[in-house]
Formats: C-alpha cells, structure tokens, sequence
C-alpha cells in the first residue's frame, strides 16, 4: 500500500485514475497496440539490450535478430 501511495504522488495521479487503470488497459484493442507500436518502436534501426550469459542466450536471441554482438561486462564502456 506505501508502494502504491508513494507512486500516486510521484506522478501527481489521484486516486480515481489508479482505479480506473485497468479497465482503461483491458480497452486497448490490438489495432490500438499495433498502432502505437508502429508509431513508438519502426524497425529500422531497433535494438534491444539483453543482459546475460551470452552462451545460454544466444540460441534464444538467434530466434528474434540476425545481428548479435556480445560485449564483456568487464569490458570498457559497458
């Protein structure tokens, strides 16, 4: 409940906002998800960060980009 309370005011919701977040998230058609995807996230130039060890992972991310660069967490920059 502190959780919730301290979220509300962070982003200045009131508390009617908050009941209502879930039948505003159940009204989302998947035309709608679509739209906003295609607006938010082309696919030009996308590029999702995955934290892991790259041996385990990489037979998963293999499946979803064809461009997989590894870097070592103790490599500079990262």
């Amino acid at each position: 409940m502190a959780g919730l309370l301290a979220e509300l005011e962070l982003y200045g919701l009131d508390r009617g906002e908050v009941d209502e977040l879930y039948a505003r998230v159940d009204a989302v058609t998947a035309a709608d998800a679509r739209r906003v995807i295609k607006q938010h996230f082309p696919l030009e130039n996308l590029v999702f960060t995955l934290i892991a060890k790259a041996p385990e992972i990489a037979p998963l991310a293999k499946n979803y980009a064809t461009d997989i660069q590894t870097k070592s967490i103790t490599a500079p920059g990262f």
